[in-house]
This record gives C-alpha cells, structure tokens and sequence, in this order.
C-alpha cells in the first residue's frame, strides 16, 4: 500500500503539511466528490507532504487535468526531508513533458505532449537515490517515457518530502490535481484491455484480434492494437 495518499475527499488539503494558492472544488474531479485546482496568473500553487520516514526509492503519481498554460508548470516533485529540491516533472510552455534534476542542474525535455484541454492523466515519478548510479523514471498514461527515464546523479540524500504544484512565480496556468500516491513501489494504474467479441476460426487459420477498445486508465487509447494471431484448437 502507499505510504501516503490523498484523493482530497475530505473536501480539503488538510492531509498535506502545507498548501498555498491550491483549492479544493467540486467541480472537476477524476473520481470523487473533489479536487485540488490551482489557477493562478502569477504562479506559486503547490502542496507539500513531508513523510513519516524517509525513503531512497520513491514513487509518486498524480493524476492532472490541465485545462490552459501560457507557461511552464511544474506538476510532481520529489524533495529531501530540509525542503531541498532532487527532481520533478513539468510541461513545457509547448505543452511537452519534462524532467528537472534539480541535483545535478539538468533538464531534459521528451517529444511526448501533454495538450490543455486534453482531459485527465495519470502522470508518475520515480527516484532511486543512489549518488552518480541514481535513476529517475516516468510513465505518462501508463506508458514509460523513455526520453526522461534515465541513470543520472541524484545525490545521496533520500526522498523526505513530495509536491504537486510549482512554487515558481510569475506563472500563468489552470490544472487541477487528483488522487495524490506515494510509496517505494509502482503506482500507476493498469491499462484496460479489450479484444474485441470472441471470434472463432478453424486451426491454424490465421484472424485479427482488434484491441482497439483497449485503454489506459486515462481512457487514452493504447498504440499498437491489431495484430494478426494464429488460431489453435481447443
């Protein structure tokens, strides 16, 4: 199970130990009654959870709606336990994601679009804390975004803290925040398969199977979904 979670259902951020310029509403929401949005044409959104112990293997994910941004916003970030920085995920003014290391003061910028308006995604982190041998991994909808998955030097110093929002100012964006996970293990949710109806053929004749009704939990549809099959006799 995670170590902390939050999907603000208590109609608040009081699960957090601190908030600024995020609030709680009703109106957009991934599942439940409410969640976090921060609207801001001067940045400087976020909430802060500092955990009970910290960990060198860490996993968050959020799921993030973004409706507009005329800006870089930052969305999920890992911290130490003294509130220093390690790395997060953004999306780029373009609307591209991205990775910051903040500990080696480097940034990498993926071909993969998060577009405004786009609806609701799952987005996930992970850092293992391991000095120059560190390795940070995304997954987007599920699906892991090999250009900002990468070995890198993170540092020595563990996980102590995680934040959604940006604590940049001067920013001008509207995304809204939901169902709030960290732990030492995947959180991202499993895709959802779907073949299509039961087909029969004789054996060894060769059918279709279209998964084209297969999603991620985003209800994004999954690359890659016909592929011929050789039928077998049961």
């Amino acid at each position: 199970p995670p170590l902390f979670s939050d999907d603000v259902g208590s109609g608040s951020l009081a699960a957090w130990t601190a908030s600024v310029g995020t609030n709680v509403q009703g109106t957009l929401t991934h599942a439940g009654s409410f969640a976090a949005q921060a609207a801001t044409t001067d940045g400087n959104t976020y909430a802060k959870k500092t955990l009970t112990s910290t960990v060198t293997d860490a996993y968050s994910r959020v799921w993030i709606n973004l409706q507009s941004t005329s800006s870089q916003v930052n969305l999920l970030r890992h911290r130490t336990a003294a509130d220093s920085s390690i790395a997060y995920l953004f999306v780029s003014a373009s609307g591209q994601l991205g990775l910051r290391n903040d500990a080696a003061g480097t940034t990498t910028t993926s071909p993969v679009f998060v577009a405004p308006g786009s609806g609701w995604h799952e987005l996930e982190l992970h850092t293992l804390i391991n000095g120059p041998s560190s390795k940070v991994d995304a997954w987007l909808d599920g699906v892991h975004v090999d250009t900002l998955s990468i070995t890198t030097d993170l540092g020595t110093t563990p996980v102590g803290r995680v934040q959604i929002g940006d604590v940049q100012s001067g920013r001008t964006y509207n995304v809204t925040y939901d169902d709030v996970a960290f732990g030492t293990s995947e959180l991202r949710s499993p895709p959802v398969a779907n073949a299509g109806p039961d087909q029969s053929a004789a054996s060894a004749a060769v059918t279709t199977v279209d998964a084209g009704a297969s999603a991620a939990p985003s209800q994004h549809p999954l690359p890659d979904t016909r592929a011929p099959r050789r039928a077998t006799a049961r």
